[in-house]
Order: C-alpha cells, then structure tokens, then sequence
C-alpha cells in the first residue's frame, strides 16, 4: 500500500512538471519543420505566431516558460532583438539562425565553416532516440548549418569539422542550434532531437500538493485496538 501511494505521488508531480507554455515561430520551411513535428507531439501548450510582428507582440507580452525562435530565410532584425531581450531578462529560449547573427547572446560565436552536412551529440540528456552521427541535408538554403565556437556557452553537439553545433549557454537557460529546422536527413532523428532538446529547457514548476498520507492497514489496526481498550478500561471503572 505504501509503495503505491508513494508511486502514484511521483506520477503526478512527474505530469504536473511536464506542462509548459511555449511560444513559437519560424519565419519559413522548405523541407519538414522537425520542430513543429516535436512541439505538436509534445504535452505542452503551444502557441505558434503568425508572424514576425505577431511574435515580438508575444514575447513581449511575457508569460511564457520557454520561446522557440527559427529565423531561416529573413534576417528577422526584429524577432532576434525580441529574443535576446528574453534571454537578458532571464528567460529560455531555442534559437537558430541562418546568418551568423546574435551568437553571442547565447554564448557562441561562428567560425565561417558552412553547409556541414553531419554532427554527433556530446550531451547524452540530449541523445535520448538519437543515433550518431545525425545527417543533415540541404532543403534548398543557401545556408542551411553554420559552425560555432563558444565564447561562454557548453558545447552539447560537433559538426564531422569539430566546429560546435548546439551550444548551451547562459546558465542553462538557452539552446542555439547551428542548423535550420527542416534538414535532417532522417525527420525522425529531427524531431527525437528537438524534444530533447524541449525536455531539457522546459521548468520544473513547483509539484501541487501532496495527497495527506493514507495510513497503512497494520497502522490503523493497532489504533483500533488501543481505542477499544481504552473503552474497555473505562467501562470497568466505571
């Protein structure tokens, strides 16, 4: 009885920690966006601007546990402004970018080393699913992955160059991808990435209230038995 009591409280602390609320927005896609792919088959609570002016409306808005920013074919000047002032002001994000542009508030810097078409994750709390090395491809980008270096964030993936190609930075808090959404070789390998990658930002909400504890069977047995002699010492007093 104990076991399951114990057992059942952790489920529901462990679904009550899952729930997010997350905001999204990539500007465009020309092969599969795997991190739509992640996002919808996720337990969180998505919200998908419509647009780059949408999202800035958003994020400014606040409110959220986690912002996921893809900027694939525009320069998005507003957009990545929006973004790095969330990470200023101490909040998550997933970032990418097709220009070598606001690296550093993310802790990376770029090496002009472009168009690499495989990386092995180093983090294993992001390889969950994942098969090195994981192959990229070009959808029809100019650009379609950018070599890093960090300049304060952790490396968690390399390119075959040995040029970073995820970076974590500001005190966990961030993720920067060197790599658009919709090139992966494998969709699957994609998304299992990106929901690693969500799994790994998302907060860890206070868990609601505990269920009061449920006595165990022999417990309460042994408090009746000294009610009922309690009673039965009393009856003969009186």
């Amino acid at each position: 009885m104990k076991n399951i009591t114990i057992a059942a409280c952790l489920s529901l602390y462990a679904i009550g920690a899952q729930a997010a609320e997350i905001l999204y927005w990539s500007d465009i896609a020309t092969g599969v966006d795997a991190m739509d792919a992640a996002l919808a088959a996720s337990s969180h609570t998505i919200t998908t601007a419509s647009g780059e002016t949408d999202f800035v409306t958003k994020i400014t808005a606040g409110g959220w546990d986690l912002v996921v920013n893809f900027n694939q074919n525009r320069a998005n000047d507003d957009a990545v402004s929006a973004t790095t002032n969330w990470v200023a002001g101490g909040g998550k994000a997933i970032f990418a970018h097709w220009r070598p542009n606001a690296g550093a508030a993310f802790g990376a810097s770029y090496t002009g080393k472009n168009n690499i078409t495989s990386f092995s994750i180093s983090n294993p709390l992001l390889a969950t699913g994942i098969t090195n090395p994981v192959g990229l491809y070009n959808p029809g980008w100019g650009l379609f992955s950018l070599g890093m270096a960090e300049t304060g964030g952790i490396s968690a993936a390399e390119f075959a160059n040995t040029n970073d190609a995820i970076i974590i930075g500001n005190g966990d808090k961030t993720i920067i991808n060197g790599f658009l959404n919709d090139t992966f070789v494998d969709l699957a390998q994609g998304q299992a990435l990106f929901t690693n990658e969500i799994n790994y930002m998302r907060p860890s909400p206070a868990p609601a209230a505990l269920p009061a504890a449920v006595p165990e069977p022999a417990t309460m047995l042994l408090a009746g038995l000294g009610l009922m002699s309690l009673a039965a010492s009393r009856r003969r007093k009186n």
